[in-house]
């Protein structure tokens, strides 16, 4: 097992008296493994996207009263993939005025006069409904 470590190695580490040899043999593969995957980010052998998240892992975390959108946009030319999938998360509209539409749509379909309508036959008119327009176009295309 002692063969296994090369002498330069246990040179460079003082510590390596105090491991035992099985110890040592791991310290020593897992440097190996993160000399190979610095060595593979230099050769280009990582994908674009594994290189960006090594450098967003060196980053430090922001503050919590950091706006992460204006961060994300501050970092655009550093991360720019993970800003571009950040920024298509984060700017997702918090308003609820299309549920709202849907439940107005509903409340016109499930009323007083038509109280006797099963549930999933108002939910089945409620998407014909609000998907009418997108029907018609694929209508349109398909020749239907």
């Amino acid at each position: 097992l002692n063969d296994n470590i090369e002498p330069e190695y246990e040179a460079t580490n003082p510590d390596n008296n105090s491991l035992s040899p099985t110890s040592r043999l791991r310290k020593k593969l897992m440097d190996k493994q993160q000399r190979t995957q610095v060595e593979g980010f230099l050769d280009g052998r990582i994908s674009p996207i594994e290189k960006e998240f090594h450098r967003y892992e060196a980053f430090s975390l922001p503050k919590k009263t950091v706006d992460i959108l204006q961060w994300w946009i501050s970092h655009e030319k550093v991360l720019p993939l993970l800003s571009k999938l950040a920024k298509k998360v984060l700017t997702v509209p918090a308003s609820s005025s299309k549920s709202e539409r849907v439940f107005s749509c509903g409340g016109n379909f499930a009323t007083k006069k038509r109280n006797k309508l099963k549930r999933k036959k108002v939910e089945n008119l409620i998407v014909i409904k609000e998907n009418k327009a997108q029907v018609e176009e694929f209508k349109k295309k398909r020749k239907l």
